[in-house]
């Protein structure tokens, strides 16, 4: 009896163990099988853990964010992705932009229901929307905002003009720039273009902006200047940008400027007037020599100025 009780023994053991590897390869097959799965899924995949981190992904949620599995195993994808206008965007570590849709979902697995996310890659769609949106507010040349932009950034500046934070407007036109476009021809013109705005952007504060509304004229808004004084010392600033030749291609190129300055409210309280007072100054800094900054004396609010020979009202 005590032999046939070890054997029965030793049976129930071999028999409990054989079930319990044959779980074991069942539940490994389950999760390669789930694993091979969400590769064939095209949509990037990843599992959470109850905590919200990535516990697993499948290659096309790997390549879409640029990181190998062991690289997201452990993260939480607000890690790496950021919200923007109900998009998802963050950059790869190539450095590569990527803008991306996730949808929360459950399935059902051998563990019990998993949290998973998918997510659907929007990039092109996203840098599309953004791309019209710069064509429609940039000037493709230079890539400073148009005139359609200068609209709109004038109208929330005016809106925000209080008594002790002035508005200064800049009309800036470049002395002598189609001589070198007839001389060395258009595409050194250009060259120099995005050069003097380069410089011209690097003249500014933060606050202020810089516009191309022309071939040779710009349009720089000062928010809360402090004064004439003070719109005057920053017009100053934006001439001293010409003080040294441009060098393009093998031609070292001398270029001047002539600046017009207004205020608001003290010029005008549109950008019409502030627009007009700020051309007559830089007519007058043309007449007067050119390569000049011209402050427009004129005072009061609404105040009939002298229009000069063309207007750069906007719309």
């Amino acid at each position: 009896m005590g032999l046939i009780a070890v054997a029965a023994g030793i049976l129930t053991f071999i028999t409990a163990g054989s079930l319990m590897l044959h779980q074991i390869l069942r539940f490994a097959r389950s999760g390669q099988m789930l694993r091979s799965m969400m590769n064939q899924i095209g949509a990037g995949v990843c599992i959470l853990s109850s905590g919200g981190r990535i516990a697993d992904a499948n290659r096309a949620a790997c390549r879409m964010l640029g990181r190998p599995r062991k690289m997201l195993r452990g993260k939480r994808l607000e890690e790496i992705l950021a919200l923007n206008d109900g998009v998802w965007t963050g950059d790869r570590p190539d450095g590569l932009p990527i803008a991306v849709e996730r949808i929360p979902g459950q399935i059902d697995s051998h563990k019990g229901p998993l949290n998973i996310v998918t997510l659907l890659d929007v990039t092109a769609r996203h840098l599309t929307t953004e791309c019209l949106l710069r064509l429609a507010h940039h000037d493709p040349l230079t890539g400073l905002p148009n005139r359609a932009y200068l609209e709109k950034r004038f109208k929330d500046e005016l809106t925000d003009i209080q008594s002790d934070m002035l508005l200064g407007v800049a009309v800036l036109d470049l002395d002598g720039f189609k001589p070198v476009n007839d001389t060395y021809g258009h595409a050194i013109g250009d060259s120099l273009l995005v050069q003097i705005a380069q410089r011209l952007s690097s003249a500014l504060r933060i606050s202020d902006m810089l516009a191309r509304t022309g071939g040779d004229e710009f349009v720089v808004l000062f928010p809360d200047v402090g004064g004439r004084e003070s719109l005057a010392q920053l017009g100053e600033r934006l001439l001293g940008v010409f003080n040294d030749p441009f060098l393009i291609a093998v031609h070292r190129i001398t270029m001047g400027c002539s600046i017009g300055l207004s205020i608001a409210p003290d010029d005008g309280t549109d950008q019409d007037s502030l627009l007009r007072a700020a051309d007559a100054a830089m007519y007058q800094a043309k007449h007067a020599g050119k390569r000049r900054v011209r402050l427009t004396a004129v005072k009061g609010a609404g105040a009939t100025l002298p229009a000069g020979p063309r207007s750069r009202a906007i719309g």
